[in-house]
């Protein structure tokens, strides 16, 4: 478990909730683009609203995104035959997807090397206390 305690106004750590004895933080901008394009790289053009359950987003901040995506030509948006619209990946979209998967894999390695055993910080907690309490 991550100590952060003193990290309380630190923007890195946004608590949302407890799982399972584990704090879920929340997901930065670069994970949620990168999401939404191995949703739509995986699962084929997507609607909106199957985006939305895909990625775990609302759907406001989904137009946001997918916004941002399309103006780096990331994503592209097409109209239906029942002028409905679908999201795809661009080509663009598909290399920087394998670039994320890349160095994902360099910090995934890094991080396994920097692993250091668990240490309980309140292990000593009742030594510190006369014996009496």
């Amino acid at each position: 478990m991550l100590d952060l305690s003193n990290n309380k106004n630190n923007k890195i750590y946004k608590y949302l909730s407890f799982n399972k004895g584990e704090i879920a933080m929340r997901r930065s901008k670069l994970e949620i683009y990168a999401d939404l394009l191995k949703a739509l790289a995986h699962e084929g053009p997507l609607k909106l609203t199957h985006l939305v359950y895909k990625v775990n987003i609302n759907c406001t901040a989904l137009k946001e995104d997918l916004d941002a995506l399309i103006r780096l030509k990331l994503v592209e948006e097409r109209t239906t035959g029942k002028n409905r619209g679908v999201f795809s990946v661009t080509e663009r979209g598909f290399t920087i997807l394998n670039y994320f998967g890349e160095i994902s894999q360099v910090f995934l390695i890094i991080n396994e090397a920097d692993v250091k055993p668990h240490q309980d910080r309140h292990s000593d907690f009742s030594k510190s206390f006369p014996s009496k309490f």
